[in-house]
């Protein structure tokens, strides 16, 4: 369950249980499967993300960022445990951004992968966050406030754009080229990022749904 799509390829990795507890799946363009394997049991994953170049992985497991290199076969861990990850998303094939509880104050934060330089990117809160075509803005969620949020990254002001976001909503939404995709009730809806204009895709009445993604 829980599928996520690589960029470029028709590469995807998955949440399984078969083996009776957690493990990362991952399954190339012909359909071949094999387990990403974790050096320890996983208790929790809030989600994963694939580089822009498919390399790599990201991911939040037991509340920690790891990045998953496929060539490798390797999973390695960043930053230290004082930092409770709960999102992570590459933001490109060099830099990751995540949010990250310290002293119950959800932010968002960058992580350069090249130099290890880390930074502070929110200050008024953020739980799940992504990038738009438009590299000037971020647009995310947040912990205590209902809605989703774009963020201008050079000035730091930041604008409602969606008020029907539930707080629960973090891992229901995705960003697709100039399209901001949301499943909310019975619904999937496409807000247009330039026009704001928003419209209905797919009616989910007859599914029970869980998550989507769009490839």
């Amino acid at each position: 369950y829980s599928p996520w799509y690589a960029n470029q390829s028709l590469k995807s990795a998955y949440i399984s249980k078969d083996k009776g507890e957690n493990v990362i799946m991952l399954r190339d363009e012909n359909g071949v499967t094999r387990e990403a394997k974790f050096p320890d049991k996983i208790e929790s994953i809030s989600n994963v993300h694939w580089a822009p170049n498919d390399e790599k992985l990201v991911a939040g497991i037991n509340n920690q960022l790891f990045i998953y290199e496929e060539g490798l076969a390797l999973w390695k861990k960043y930053l230290p445990n004082n930092h409770a990850i709960h999102y992570v998303y590459f933001k490109n094939d060099d830099e990751v951004l995540f949010s990250s509880d310290s002293n119950g104050d959800w932010q968002i934060w960058q992580l350069n992968l090249q130099n290890m330089q880390l930074r502070q990117v929110t200050t008024a809160g953020g739980y799940s966050v992504q990038q738009g075509e438009d590299t000037r803005y971020l647009y995310l969620t947040k912990f205590n406030e209902a809605g989703l949020f774009q963020l201008d990254i050079a000035s730091g002001n930041e604008e409602l754009i969606l008020s029907g976001v539930k707080i629960t909503s973090w891992n229901k939404w995705q960003i697709r080229g100039n399209n901001l995709y949301l499943m909310a009730n019975n619904n999937l809806s496409r807000y247009t990022i330039d026009t704001h204009e928003k419209r209905n895709v797919f009616d989910f009445q007859q599914f029970q749904h869980l998550s989507f993604y769009f490839h």
